[in-house]
């Protein structure tokens, strides 16, 4: 496993797409963190319950930018979306790696906040 980390307009989306022509597997965190929390998935019911219906759209989908709006202005809030949101998505990386793992000899991994978050793989089952 290879990891792919970075601010924004550090390039990353474009070694991403280079690896991918070159047929590597590139298991993307934003693209996991988006998914679980649409409607019905993991993580939505608790960011619901966690700061209230009022972040939901007429679709009921979560409002990227009104959650933004709480959570950029309050660190622990921030931190306690974080909470809820990057152990399911650690874990579905990790079920996605197990997938692929017998068939790939190299899997890059693209996390933005790798090292800023201090993302910790250890000890999860």
């Amino acid at each position: 496993m290879i990891g792919l980390t970075g601010g924004i307009a550090t390039g990353k989306s474009t070694v991403t797409r280079l690896l991918r022509e070159f047929g590597y597997v590139v298991i993307d965190a934003d693209k996991i963190a988006k998914e679980v929390v649409d409607v019905g998935k993991r993580a939505y019911l608790d960011i619901v319950k966690e700061f209230g219906e009022d972040i939901l759209d007429e679709n009921n989908r979560i409002d990227r930018k009104r959650l933004g709006e709480i959570i950029f202005k309050d660190e622990k809030k921030r931190r306690k979306l974080n909470q809820i949101v990057h152990p399911i998505v650690i874990q579905e990386m990790i079920d996605k790696i197990e997938q692929l793992s017998d068939d790939k000899d190299v899997i890059f991994l693209d996390i933005p906040l790798l090292i800023e978050e201090k993302i910790c793989w250890k000890n999860r089952d």
